[in-house]
């Protein structure tokens, strides 16, 4: 039986080979193996077909302790939320190698990005956009969504 590839854990091996290499004590680095917040949220979308859709969706904020955290919204049918946590520190870790003060996160919806409508967007961003963990947070593109998605999240955002 093959072991399925889980991008949270590869994200701890990572960072415990880092660790390693660098001499540090767990003590050093434990903090930032975790997020320091998950949100998980089911959204009911009335589509423009007029069906009802219910969408699993995330938000992880990996760490604020260099500033509000930065990142964006991924929409894949495959997400999950190991992928967003991975996501959500790898920001973190980027943020801090090019010393910017910005922690990190990611939110997701498991969609598929083709089948995102206007209304979608005006009802999951409430849920799942920036404002909706806490405190300061600065969202980002992400790769799979297009300029129409990003152009429908930025009205919205603005009108709401």
């Amino acid at each position: 039986m093959s072991k399925s590839y889980n991008p949270y854990n590869n994200m701890l091996e990572v960072l415990e080979q880092a660790a390693k290499l660098l001499g540090l004590e767990e003590n050093d680095y434990v903090t930032i193996k975790y997020p320091e917040r998950e949100l998980k949220v089911a959204v009911p979308v009335e589509m423009d077909d007029g069906s009802i859709r219910v969408f699993e969706g995330y938000r992880v904020q990996h760490s604020s302790s260099r500033g509000p955290c930065k990142g964006g919204i991924r929409y894949h049918q495959d997400v999950d939320i190991d992928e967003v946590k991975a996501l959500a520190a790898w920001m973190s870790f980027k943020c801090a190698f090019v010393n910017i003060p910005y922690g990190g996160s990611k939110g997701a919806i498991k969609v598929n990005p083709k089948e995102l409508s206007k209304r979608y967007t005006a009802m999951i961003l409430p849920l799942i956009g920036p404002e909706r963990c806490s405190g300061e947070e600065s969202n980002a593109s992400s790769p799979g969504v297009g300029g129409r998605t990003v152009r429908q999240v930025k009205g919205v955002s603005r009108s709401g």
